[in-house]
C-alpha cells in the first residue's frame, strides 16, 4: 500500500515537468500507485494528463513498461471515472485557443478553437440532457463536417445515446437501422443523406429533423441550444452503453456494435502508447468517414486527446484531397489502400522516379502532400510492400494495421521503423490476442466491445473472448491475416468438378514442390484438414491427409 499523501500542486508539477521533458520513471509510477489509493477524483483526472504527453510516452516505450503501465492508467480510468466529457474538458482549458477543428472554406482554413468546441458541447449537451428523455436516441446521417461533429461529442459528452449512421447504406438497411437503433432524433448534412431518406420507407414525420447543412436551420437550432442553462452530465457507469456503430453490410441487414466509456477512453491511451512520436504539435487531415471507427475514434477522438488539429475535407475526391494537402499542411494522414497508391501515382507524372535523384524523389513527394507530412497508415485493404516502402524512403512513416469495429478500430499496428513486408503488426497495447481453433484470432481487453446491440450473434463471445471470425499466422511478435473462416468454408462447399484443376492432395509437405508452391506459403496450414489461401493469382485449396505429416 502506498499512504504518501499528494497534493494537487504536487500533480501538477509532475505534468509541468513532464510537458518539458523531465520526469523521474519511478516517481512518475509511484505517483499513480498512490493514487490508486485514494479518492481523491479531481487529483486522478489531472494525472491522466500525462497519457498524451509525447514525452511519457516515448520513456514508457523506450524503457519496455507499456504493458504495466497500460495497466495503472485503466485502472486509474476506472476508478476515477475518467470520461469523454472529462477529457475534453480537460484539453480545453489546456489549449484554449489553439485550433481543435479547421473547415477548409474557399482555399482558406478557418478555424475554431478548443475552448469555443468546449462551449459549444456544453450548450448543445445541456440541451439535450435537460429535454430529451432516457429513450430518445439521436441519429446523425451526414457525410464529414464540422456541424455532425459537434453534436457527436455533446451526445458523447452528455450520455446521450447516439449512432452515426453510414451515408452508403441501401434504403432498405436505412430503414432497418432507424428502427433497430430506435431513432428519435435525426441530424442530416446534404442532400444525399436527405435523397437517401426520401428512397427510404421510414415516416419521417415521426422523427425530429434538424439539417446540419441548412445554415439558417442550424444557426436556429444553436439558439435554442444556447438558451439552455448550462449542467453537468449525470455520471453513469462506465460500461453503460454510450453509442452504437453500424457496419454497412452488403445482403445481412448491418449489426450495431456497442461502445461504452470504457471502450473509448481507453483505446485513446493504448494508441498513445503504441505512437510515441505523435503529439500536441501534429495534425491531422480528415479523409476516413466519421461513421467509420478509425474516422470516429483514431482520427477525430485521438486529434482531441493528443491536443492535435483536426482539418476537415471539403469532400473525399483525390483532386480535393491533393489541394486540401497544400492548404492544411498535415502532419497526419490515415486513409484505404487506393488512395496512397494514387499519392505514389501523383508523384510519379511528377518526376521519372527511376531516372531521379532520392533528393528530388523525396521534394516531389513532400510538396505533394504539403511539405510536412510524417505519419500515415493504411486502413481496410491490402497495400503492395513497394508501395509501403516507397513511402518510408521519403520520411513518410506509413504503417500497417488491422482492426475491427468491435476493438473500437484498430488490434494491431506495425511499429514505426518495424514494418515487415505483408504483416499487419504487432498486438497493440491493452489488448490481448491468441489464436484458437482454426489459428482464428481472438481478442479481449477494455477496448473490446461488449456486444450488439439488441441481438446475439452465435459464437461471437465466448467466454470472455471476442471471436474475430479471421485466419491469422504469428511470427516474430508479427501478425499475418491469411482469410476470412467463413469464406474457407464457403469455398470448400463448392462443387468440386468447378475446382479440379485446383484441388491438390497433400500426401506430404514436400509434395507441394511439385506444385510450386512456396514453402512460406505452406505455414498457412488450417487444422481442418485444408487450407486455404492464394499466390499469385491462383487459388490453392489443399486437402490434408493427417495420416501423412
Amino acid at each position: 500500500m502506498y499512504f504518501i499523501i499528494l497534493k494537487m500542486s504536487d500533480t501538477q508539477k509532475l505534468i509541468d515537468n513532464a510537458f518539458r521533458g523531465d520526469i523521474n520513471l519511478n516517481n512518475l509510477f509511484d505517483t499513480a500507485l498512490t493514487l490508486l489509493d485514494s479518492s481523491d477524483q479531481k487529483s486522478i483526472h489531472k494525472f491522466l494528463t500525462v497519457g498524451h504527453i509525447s514525452y511519457i510516452n516515448r520513456t514508457i516505450y523506450q524503457k519496455n513498461k507499456i504493458n504495466e503501465w497500460f495497466d495503472l492508467l485503466h485502472q486509474l480510468i476506472m476508478k476515477s471515472k475518467f470520461d469523454v466529457y472529462d477529457l475534453i474538458k480537460q484539453r480545453a482549458e489546456y489549449y484554449e485557443n489553439k485550433p481543435l477543428f479547421q473547415d477548409i472554406i474557399e482555399n482558406k482554413v478557418v478555424p475554431i478553437s478548443y475552448r469555443d468546441v468546449w462551449k459549444t458541447l456544453q450548450f448543445i449537451g445541456s440541451y439535450f440532457a435537460t429535454n430529451l428523455s432516457k429513450n430518445d436516441t439521436i441519429g446523425i446521417l451526414t457525410p464529414n463536417r464540422l456541424n455532425g461533429a459537434l453534436i457527436d461529442l455533446a451526445c458523447i459528452c452528455y450520455h446521450i445515446r447516439v449512432v452515426p449512421i453510414p451515408i452508403n447504406l441501401s434504403a432498405d438497411h436505412l430503414d432497418y437501422v432507424l428502427d433497430h437503433a430506435d431513432i428519435t432524433h435525426l441530424f442530416t448534412g446534404s442532400e444525399d443523406a436527405r435523397g437517401l431518406l426520401n428512397n427510404a420507407k421510414i415516416d419521417t414525420n415521426a422523427l425530429n429533423m434538424v439539417c446540419l447543412d441548412i445554415e439558417n436551420e442550424w444557426e436556429d437550432f444553436l439558439k435554442i441550444c444556447y438558451q439552455s442553462t448550462l449542467t453537468i452530465p449525470n455520471k453513469k457507469e462506465m460500461d453503460d452503453l454510450a453509442t452504437i456503430m453500424y457496419t454497412s453490410g452488403t445482403t445481412d441487414n448491418p449489426k450495431g456494435i456497442i461502445f461504452n466509456q470504457t471502450n473509448i477512453i481507453t483505446k485513446r491511451f493504448a494508441r498513445a502508447l503504441a505512437l510515441p512520436e505523435i503529439g500536441s504539435n501534429d495534425s491531422f487531415l480528415s479523409y476516413l468517414p466519421l461513421y467509420h471507427t478509425f474516422g470516429r475514434w483514431l482520427e477525430m477522438m485521438g486529434t482531441i486527446f493528443w491536443g492535435s488539429t483536426y482539418t476537415f475535407t471539403e469532400n473525399t475526391s483525390f483532386k480535393t484531397l491533393l489541394r486540401d494537402f497544400k492548404i492544411a499542411k498535415p502532419t497526419v494522414f490515415i486513409s484505404i489502400p487506393k488512395r496512397w497508391i494514387q499519392i505514389y501515382e501523383q508523384v510519379a507524372a511528377t518526376i521519372p522516379i527511376e531516372m531521379s535523384e532520392e533528393k528530388a524523389i523525396k521534394d516531389a513527394t513532400q510538396s505533394i502532400t504539403g511539405e510536412n507530412l510524417k505519419w500515415g497508415l493504411s486502413a481496410a485493404g491490402f497495400l503492395d510492400t513497394d508501395i509501403f516502402k516507397f513511402f518510408h524512403q521519403n520520411d513518410i512513416n506509413l504503417m500497417s494495421g488491422y482492426g475491427m469495429t468491435e476493438a473500437t478500430g484498430g488490434i494491431t499496428m506495425t511499429p514505426p521503423k518495424d514494418y515487415i513486408a505483408n504483416s499487419v503488426g504487432k498486438v497493440l497495447p491493452g489488448i490481448e490476442l491468441k489464436l484458437g481453433e482454426d489459428d482464428e484470432l481472438l481478442m479481449r481487453g477494455p477496448y473490446v466491445s461488449p456486444g450488439y446491440y439488441k441481438d446475439e450473434i452465435a459464437g461471437s463471445h465466448i467466454n470472455g473472448w471476442f471471436y474475430s471470425g479471421d485466419i491469422f499466422r504469428y511470427k516474430k511478435g508479427h501478425y499475418f491475416i491469411i482469410d476470412r473462416k467463413k469464406e474457407i468454408y464457403k469455398k470448400l462447399e463448392t462443387d468440386q468438378k468447378d475446382l479440379n484443376d485446383k484441388i491438390i492432395v497433400l500426401e506430404h509437405k514436400n509434395s507441394l514442390l511439385k506444385e510450386n508452391i512456396d514453402l512460406d506459403f505452406i505455414e498457412i496450414l488450417i487444422r481442418e484438414k485444408f487450407l486455404f489461401g492464394k499466390e499469385g493469382e491462383t487459388t490453392y485449396i489443399i486437402k490434408y491427409n493427417e495420416n501423412n505429416k
